[in-house]
């Protein structure tokens, strides 16, 4: 099994994190527990760590600092960064990106789709060891049971929830190759279309309706982009192909799932989902394509 540092404040957080890992066989988490970060981090890389998640709203720390602190400690050895937060911002996901994090996850952590996330991070790391690997696809075990679905949820914290999870077609998305961009602006219409209808109510009835759209767009948009990768040679086409499949795996189970009436919870799952891949498929991984052009 892999091994993970976890630098992580907020108990609830961190063991709901930690329980995702373990059920799903992916490796031993270790907790960077000291105040004194230099210490702290000596004690976490002797365990060899082959996986770090950061939390960037760690209120001992500036998240820079910390970043800067993992990546140059003597023992990181380039080890991978998860970093998670409560931030959506575009802009900030970039800057993280930048400064060499390897993937981004904003809060609430939805726990089948962030161990997915970890294990390809893991599966195609130079540090991954045979043994390091769950099953094909942790997403194969979800039963809607596990899910953590809260039927009871108040008013209060259902408008919480929903709030914190807009998002907004912007030039943040823009590959600058027209027919993904208008690809992604349909995505990203559709997921604006359902925090609308959520506000209104009337996000039970639509669900239905966006899974319909998702999964034809995970057919047309992911055959015509890798398509387009294979017409210009792009080096880390069968990466990307896995992350294409990884997305799809995700909706086919969540739509699997949704057999009754969708719950509160149900919404929420289905706007996370959308929203992780728009943050770090699109604003990291397809942003990659229009860098690769730039070079050509």
């Amino acid at each position: 099994m892999g091994k993970i540092g976890l630098v992580i404040a907020l108990d609830v957080v961190r063991v709901k994190i930690e329980k995702a890992i373990v059920q799903f066989g992916l490796g031993e988490t270790y907790t960077l527990n000291s105040n004194m970060l230099k210490v702290a981090l000596k004690n976490l890389y002797k365990n060899d760590i082959q996986l770090l998640i950061l939390d960037v709203d760690h209120p001992d720390y500036e998240w820079q600092e910390l970043l800067l602190a993992v990546q140059n400690h003597p023992q990181n050895k380039s080890i991978p960064i998860v970093a998670i937060g409560n931030s959506a911002d575009t802009k900030f996901v970039k800057q993280l990106t930048n400064q060499g994090v390897a993937d981004y996850v904003s809060k609430p952590i939805e726990e089948v789709q962030f161990v997915s996330r970890l294990n390809l991070i893991m599966r195609d790391s130079s540090r991954l060891t045979s043994t390091a690997v769950v099953s094909e696809s942790p997403l194969t075990e979800f039963d809607a049971a596990e899910a953590n679905d809260d039927q009871s949820i108040s008013d209060l914290e259902w408008h919480e929830k929903i709030t914190k999870i807009k998002f907004k077609w912007s030039s943040d998305f823009e590959t600058h190759i027209e027919q993904i961009d208008k690809d992604h602006k349909e995505i990203i219409d559709a997921y604006e279309n359902l925090y609308l209808k959520m506000k209104e109510g009337m996000g039970h009835e639509f669900v239905e309706e966006l899974l319909r759209f998702l999964n034809d767009y995970i057919e047309t948009h992911f055959e015509r982009e890798e398509a387009f990768m294979s017409e210009i040679g792009y080096t880390e086409l069968e990466v990307h192909r896995g992350y294409h499949h990884e997305f799809t795996v995700q909706v086919k189970n969540l739509s699997n799932s949704l057999v009754d009436s969708p719950n509160n919870s149900d919404l929420i799952r289905v706007n996370l989902l959308i929203k992780n891949w728009l943050i770090n498929h699109i604003v990291k991984e397809d942003m990659k394509i229009h860098y690769f052009l730039q070079k050509k």
